[in-house]
């Protein structure tokens, strides 16, 4: 996510998602969507209901289907892992 605070070519980037309130002109958000640093996004995109957030605690909001889809996604990637071979692993200790 990207929350613009002004006109220069750099951003600063949060993935803190209750930033996106539509508060001080700032981008209201409508849904949310899995993601992770690898690269991966989520499929589904969940409506956001404001109504439910509590401004004071928005970390309370449920988001269960996004830990929910991110835990499969973590699966899957666990699944395809390949283990290190143990002569690797020594060199890096």
């Amino acid at each position: 996510m990207l929350l613009d605070e002004g006109s220069g070519a750099n951003f600063h980037e949060t993935n803190e998602w209750w930033i996106y309130s539509g508060e001080l002109r700032r981008p209201l958000a409508t849904s949310l969507r899995g993601a992770c640093s690898c690269g991966w996004r989520g499929e589904t995109s969940y409506p956001l209901s404001w109504e439910d957030v509590d401004r004071n605690a928005p970390h309370l909001y449920d988001t269960r289907q996004l830990k929910d889809e991110w835990a499969r996604h973590i699966d899957d990637v666990e699944a395809r892992a390949v283990p290190v071979p143990d002569v690797l692993v020594a060199l890096l200790d």
